[in-house]
């Protein structure tokens, strides 16, 4: 602000000279910065694209400027919040870290408290800094596998007929959390399955040289029927999967007095997500794990399975488990087929060439429609197949699985000419009780082991 004085001669009455009579100086406005006029306009206007940029551009200006003091520019910042968030997670699964880093870095501008875009930024320069650093890894590659995890342990052992299931296939969140943190304690780290077989332009599968951060070993993590099936409600599981108001994929749970609740401690996938965001050197490059999915009940906890396509909310469920679906891919998850049926067919060897091509179109037909096409096949029950079996040619030649996932303790990885079988290992309450040495190199199990199954 500039000031101005003005001096005033007075005559004083009896005497010849004028006295000088200051009077205060008169303030001129400093014109305002021609950004914050535009800003104003274009909000005005319904322009918030345009708003945001110039925010974003004139960062010197409106810099200790509250965007409260302009209406409808922090609707404007939350309106984009949720779309640009996932921008960035796009780009940081295809690998494009400058431009996951000037997305988050311009969400940071608007939201320099958010602790999910902090971590997000720190997690990115990790993931860029590991290809600065990589060496040969010469050793066995690691597949691991569990199922949905048990949330309310006084629910699920409870002495019901359900119990000897639950106590055998499943493991509790407390056991799952603590495994998490013994295997990046021992220096595993989470791989996309792809870094290990190349597909040739012929065709042909062949094992490539891995590179990884210095002392780590590959550990691909699977989780199977990932579907909430019906059997399994009110007996201490989550419900369903559905995106939250921060965009991350969370669990629907019903607390003890039964009111539902979304949260990231229901299952795998939202525990790992927060994991890998506080520690960023468990993933190489951003990989999370995979979801083994059935059909038969639907996906994701939405049933739209083909006996549904009469209910009058059909349509809202397909479009829900896609939106979670596309969001989870979004995140670094991939999808497997884990048959349409889980029939108890495969596990005897019974299952007709008729019956496992029709379970392999119907997963095509009503699962991949949400998830997305896949080449990952994980077997039910862990069943093998010879490489000229015919059900198996079929899903290879006519379905496009080209790596396939049955049970073994050795978890070998055969190359053939168009496939990859690697085999996995179970993390469960089974091996964690029976067989508790086969998890020794990952976990030390008598910490890991939930007390609430004594």
């Amino acid at each position: 602000m500039v000031l101005s004085a003005t001096v005033i001669l007075t005559p004083t009455p009896g005497s010849a000279p004028a006295t000088a009579t200051p009077v205060p100086p008169t303030p001129t406005a400093t014109p305002i910065p021609e950004q914050i006029v535009q800003l104003g306009v274009l909000l005005q206007a319904g322009e918030t694209e345009a708003a945001l940029a110039l925010w974003d551009q004139s960062r010197a200006v409106f810099a200790g400027v509250d965007p409260a003091e302009h209406p409808g520019l922090t609707e404007a910042m939350s309106d984009a919040y949720g779309p640009l968030l996932r921008s960035a997670d796009r780009q940081t699964v295809a690998g494009d870290y400058q431009a996951a880093t000037a997305t988050l870095a311009r969400l940071q501008n608007w939201f320099p408290q958010n602790s999910d875009v902090g971590r997000r930024i720190e997690a990115v320069a990790e993931w860029e800094r590991q290809l600065t650093d990589l060496v040969l890894y010469e050793g066995q590659a690691h597949h691991m596998f569990t199922h949905s995890l048990i949330v309310d342990n006084e629910l699920a052992f409870d002495r019901d007929y359900l119990e000897r299931g639950w106590q055998a296939e499943m493991v509790t969140v407390n056991e799952f959390t603590r495994a998490i943190e013994h295997m990046h304690e021992r220096g595993f780290i989470l791989v996309d399955i792809h870094e290990l077989f190349i597909e040739n332009d012929d065709g042909t599968i062949s094992e490539p040289e891995l590179m990884l951060p210095p002392g780590r070993q590959p550990l691909v993590f699977s989780i199977d029927d990932v579907s909430y099936y019906e059997y399994m409600e009110g007996n201490g599981f989550a419900e369903r999967l559905e995106i939250d108001d921060r965009q991350n994929v969370a669990t629907l749970v019903y607390s003890p007095s039964g009111e539902p609740e979304l949260t990231l401690s229901g299952d795998v996938m939202p525990i790992l997500d927060q994991y890998v965001l506080d520690n960023p050197d468990f993933s190489f490059q951003g990989a999370k794990g995979i979801l083994a999915l059935t059909g038969f009940e639907g996906v994701l906890g939405y049933d739209v399975s083909r006996d549904q396509v009469d209910e009058p909310d059909y349509d809202q469920r397909v479009a829900e488990a896609t939106r979670v679906a596309d969001r989870l891919k979004e995140l670094g998850w991939l999808f497997a087929s884990h048959s349409y049926t889980h029939a108890e067919a495969f596990k005897t060897g019974t299952m007709s060439y008729g019956r496992s091509t029709f379970d392999a179109d119907n997963w095509e037909r009503e699962v991949a429609n949400i998830v997305g096409p896949t080449d990952i096949y994980i077997s039910p029950f862990g069943y093998s197949q010879s490489n000229n079996d015919p059900r198996y040619r079929y899903l290879i030649e006519e379905k496009g699985f080209n790596v396939f996932n049955p049970i073994s303790a050795t978890q070998n990885r055969t190359f053939h000419e168009d496939n990859l079988v690697f085999e996995r290992i179970a993390f469960d309450g089974w091996t964690l009780w029976n067989d508790p040495e086969r998890l020794s190199p990952y976990m030390d199990t008598d910490v890991v082991w939930d007390t609430d199954r004594e």
